[in-house]
């Protein structure tokens, strides 16, 4: 059984979240944060699931129809811009779910010599970027952006620790 600790995990995504804000994103994924957070009254919630292999395995298969084990899935709540549809709301807006697999994590510490709650950071990143609109299997102009906007946010994580 692998272990988190819940509240280094809250303090990792408010830093990222402070983040996106400041410096992390595009300008159009800062414009579209910065609606999202003033819709939601600066306050958005998300779902965090930790996950071994085989749950993940029969996640993915489910919802993507991949017979595999994969390391992180996310699944926003908003396509493109409906989150727009609910600016006029003044309570939190759920941005969706992020699926992580502690046993990949793991492994790839291991082989990348890294710590685990590096992984654990860059994974909730990318799964983040996903609730936001980034997507790196539609092109590969698409994956080139998301890729640097993930370097740039763990980067900015790791030298702030």
């Amino acid at each position: 059984m692998i272990k988190i600790n819940p509240q280094r995990i809250k303090r990792l995504l408010n830093k990222t979240l402070e983040l996106f804000i400041s410096e992390g994103l595009s300008t159009k994924g800062r414009k579209k944060l910065a609606l999202i957070l003033a819709a939601a009254n600066n306050c958005i919630e998300l779902s965090i699931l930790f996950v071994n292999d085989k749950k993940m395995k029969e996640i993915n298969l489910h919802y993507r129809q991949k017979d595999k084990i994969t390391d992180v899935i996310s699944f926003p709540q908003f396509e493109n811009y409906e989150y727009l549809s609910v600016i006029k709301q003044q309570h939190p807006i759920f941005l969706g779910d992020i699926v992580v697999n502690l046993n990949e994590v793991k492994r790839r510490s291991m082989y990348n010599k890294s710590r685990f709650y590096d992984e654990v950071a860059r994974l909730l990143l990318h799964g983040f970027l996903h609730l936001l609109g980034y997507d790196h299997e539609k092109s590969s102009y698409q994956a080139k952006k998301m890729a640097q906007a993930e370097s740039r946010l763990l980067a900015l994580i790791t030298e702030r620790k």
